[in-house]
């Protein structure tokens, strides 16, 4: 893809550019190849163990892998180690929420929600509510900002649309 082929791009004229690799590390874990970002992991984490993103980057790659107990161990780390991370509770929720450990994962996103008006703290309001099974409320907590993230990034799409689908709803 031509995500990748930028990053690299970036990474020929400075291959120690930490935002480029963690951007390639992200394409690599969403297009399923876990394999090329493990490498890319050990160094993030190595190099800048305190960032949220890079510190909740071995439990995706568990998850994508397919090995979720792996993933929640991994974020469980996450969590332990910074509970106010609004990034680490949205994914530890997320991945709870798989886990069908439900009352956890509310209580996760619920804490997120309180960090603010983040986009990510609006998607963890709706994960919530729709894990409430409170199908009008997730309906219409969806207002024209979400819309418009859903439509601009293919996460918020996929998040908005499993959060729909968790209540039953496909009109929208």
């Amino acid at each position: 893809p031509e995500a990748i082929r930028e990053f690299e791009l970036v990474l020929a004229s400075d291959p120690m550019n930490e935002d480029a690799l963690l951007w390639l590390c992200l394409c690599h874990l969403h297009l399923g190849l876990s394999i090329d970002a493990h490498p890319l992991i050990e160094w993030l984490v190595r190099k800048d163990p305190l960032n949220s993103i890079i510190r909740i980057l071995p439990g995706l790659r568990f998850y994508y892998r397919g090995e979720l107990e792996h993933a929640l161990e991994s974020l469980e780390k996450a969590y332990q180690s910074d509970q106010s991370d609004p990034l680490i509770l949205w994914h530890y929720g997320r991945l709870l929420a798989s886990a069908n450990h439900t009352d956890r994962a509310i209580a996760a996103l619920d804490k997120c929600v309180k960090m603010g008006r983040f986009v990510i703290t609006r998607f963890s309001q709706l994960l919530s509510l729709a894990l409430q099974n409170k199908k009008q409320d997730v309906v219409n907590s969806i207002d024209p900002d979400l819309e418009y993230w859903a439509k601009k990034d293919w996460l918020a799409s996929l998040w908005l649309a499993e959060c729909l689908s968790l209540v039953g709803e496909d009109e929208k």
